[in-house]
């Protein structure tokens, strides 16, 4: 293993410690950024295939689709709606290099995107 690959992976580590800290302090969109630039760096270590890239994107999909609940709550509808389709992102894997049609990794993230178009129907009705 390289310097660079083992730097790398230091980054990484530091990079998820620090989100896990702000997660925990309440910080999640703090947290969410962080990770995105974890995925970055996992993206440039271990390609667009890797595991590690994949399990770092759900777990990153999972704090979106928690989050847009949290916020929808709020009343924060145009963010919600954002972060619920960066968890639609997030948990699909890049199809084009399997050959494979488009299936979510997580179609639950489908339903709640769904679930919050609904909502924000409803909401500009009254």
């Amino acid at each position: 293993m390289s310097s660079t690959e083992e730097e790398t992976k230091a980054m990484i580590e530091r990079v998820d410690e620090e989100a896990e800290n702000l997660r925990a302090d309440g910080k999640e969109l703090e947290a969410l950024s962080l990770m995105e630039k974890g995925l970055v760096l996992r993206h440039s270590l271990y390609g667009k295939d890797g595991e590690k890239l994949w399990d770092a994107c759900q777990k990153m999909a999972e704090l979106c689709n928690m989050l847009a609940m949290k916020i929808l709550n709020g009343g924060d509808f145009s963010l919600s709606l954002e972060l619920l389709k960066k968890a639609e992102l997030l948990s699909e894997r890049d199809q084009a290099s399997n050959n494979q049609p488009h299936q979510p990794t997580h179609p639950q993230s489908s339903l709640m995107l769904w679930l919050l178009l609904l909502l924000l129907q409803l909401s500009t009705a009254r």
